[in-house]
């Protein structure tokens, strides 16, 4: 899945499975598959930020816009 952060939005697009080996997608692997007909979703992006910054302590994730370290 690739999730693309902008002013306002926050877009998760591109679903499937993949080799858990690799960071990225590479588009000529053999080992991605690809649902075609899974859209993308387009979320709000203050609202988007709120539901995730209220399920924090939930597990150990960094997000794209936490500039701690």
């Amino acid at each position: 899945m690739e999730i693309e952060i902008n002013d306002d939005t926050v877009i998760w697009s591109k679903f499937g499975t993949q080799n858990n080996l690799n960071d990225g997608i590479e588009e000529d692997t053999d080992n991605v598959h690809y649902f075609e007909e899974i859209e993308k979703y387009i979320f709000n992006k203050s609202e988007y930020e709120d539901v995730i910054m209220n399920s924090r302590g939930f597990g150990m994730i960094r997000w794209p816009w936490d500039t701690e370290e």
